[in-house]
């Protein structure tokens, strides 16, 4: 029986790496950017630098594209993800990079700020039943998953302007006003989860702008222990 699921575990990683829907990043694919293809978005791109890689005897760093519409692996009518996700293993932590491009934060009951965190909800749900298939063993029964939800924007007028004072006690809000947080989200699949939240506002409010790969964490020590890893996707 062990057999079976083994075989099973192997076509699943095979499927996910040869549809595209997980990628490998490496140097060939630097500078790491997300980018946003609406005609209508006044931010476009966002480019993150000196963000790590993988090379080939690390593989450690994936971009894992949930927007992507592939058959099984394609996400469910009317959830809603962030744009990209990338998985990044440390010396002790898998880091979840949730990023989400926006022209402008709205402060509309349909279009406020939580319409953000439902979409990391749905991206954490989801990554949490691909994890299954990829993270298991000796290896990794100390190792411990950290989300960071990473919201790129050009302008918060009207967020600041017109919020009510029911958004404005939100924690979502209050991340939002202190621009790095640590909120609590939940999800159905599984439970209370401690994301790290971001909010990286656009100096200039053109097209594109970039930011350094540091900036991603609270203290800019905290990147060292990014910069290497004894874990490997245990890829079958």
């Amino acid at each position: 029986m062990y057999n079976d699921f083994k075989k099973n575990r192997i076509k699943v990683q095979k499927a996910l790496l040869e549809t595209g829907f997980w990628q490998i990043f490496k140097e060939e694919h630097t500078p790491f950017c997300i980018t946003e293809t609406s005609n209508s978005s006044s931010l476009k791109k966002v480019t993150i630098d000196d963000f790590p890689i993988s090379d080939d005897e690390n593989e450690r760093v994936f971009i894992i594209h949930l927007e992507n519409n592939i058959p099984v692996f394609s996400k469910i009518e009317y959830t809603k993800t962030t744009e990209k996700v990338v998985l990044l293993l440390s010396a002790d932590i898998i880091y979840v990079f949730m990023f989400e491009l926006k022209s402008s934060l709205q402060a509309e009951d349909d279009n406020d700020i939580s319409a953000i965190k439902k979409k990391f909800e749905g991206t954490i749900g989801r990554i949490s039943v691909m994890l299954t298939s990829f993270v298991f063993g000796e290896n990794f029964e100390d190792v411990k998953v950290q989300y960071k939800g990473i919201v790129f924007y050009n302008k918060d007028n009207n967020l600041i302007n017109e919020s009510s004072n029911l958004l404005k006690n939100k924690p979502f809000y209050k991340a939002f006003e202190e621009k790095k947080k640590v909120i609590e989200i939940t999800t159905d699949i599984n439970g209370k989860n401690q994301v790290e939240v971001f909010f990286f506002k656009n100096p200039t409010q053109d097209d594109n702008f970039s930011i350094n790969f540091s900036s991603l964490f609270f203290e800019e020590w905290e990147t060292v222990l990014t910069q290497y890893s004894d874990l490997k996707m245990p890829f079958l």
